[in-house]
């Protein structure tokens, strides 16, 4: 726990209640302060423990920049008798972009959790994060069983779209079209934004730079 947590925030118990032969509560988090990047909502805590079971928290808007909305909900577990790890975290946001709105929604299952690995010397270096090459290549079948929910009918439909158009892009009649399309030239590529020319199935191509450049 923080040790400025009492001067940002006040704490209310509003119920306790048994789940899974343990007492539960739940508390309310309520910011000191309207403005400031402080949560507003709930957490659930192990009596006896004094660990979290759960979260669900808001951010004030007023503190963020890219979101309008953001909210946060976590499920904590017991992996061993004394350890409780993150199993399962969910990520509800919107932006507005000019008269469009987005809504997203993440969530994370995480499982077969390693306690207390042994890590060789120097393990943990500048590397953020790894994407292995065949990431992208994952058939419907391999997230059928990998993925945590069953997706809604129009999250299927948008995959189904989008693998469309990614399939799309690497045939033949889309790639011969693109090429044709730039290896055409005119005077105004000679004189102000350059000629090139490319073969996508032989991983082939050139460019000069246009005749201004000379200037």
């Amino acid at each position: 726990a923080s040790p400025f947590g009492l001067s940002s925030y006040k704490f209310r118990l509003e119920e306790a209640f048994l789940e899974d032969g343990r007492l539960i509560s739940k508390i309310e988090i309520i910011p000191r302060r309207n403005s400031g990047a402080l949560f507003r909502g709930y957490v659930y805590v192990v009596d006896g423990l004094w660990n979290l079971k759960a979260i669900d928290l808001e951010v004030d808007k007023r503190a963020l920049n890219h979101f309008d909305y953001f909210k946060v909900m976590q499920e904590y577990a017991l992996v061993s008798d004394t350890t409780w790890m993150l199993s399962r975290e969910e990520f509800f946001y919107t932006s507005k972009i000019g008269k469009q709105a987005e809504l997203g929604h993440t969530l994370i299952a995480n499982s077969d959790y390693i306690l207390n690995p042994e890590m060789a010397r120097n393990f943990f270096r500048n590397e953020l994060r790894v994407v292995v090459d065949s990431a992208m290549d994952r058939d419907s079948s391999y997230w059928a069983n990998v993925r945590p929910v069953t997706l809604k009918v129009e999250e299927a439909l948008f995959l189904h779209q989008q693998d469309s158009v990614e399939q799309y892009h690497k045939s033949e009649v889309y790639l011969t079209e693109k090429d044709s399309s730039y290896n055409h030239w005119n005077v105004w590529n000679f004189l102000v934004t350059g000629v090139g020319w490319r073969n996508s199935f032989k991983d082939h191509s050139w460019y000069f730079d246009p005749l201004i450049n000379s200037i």
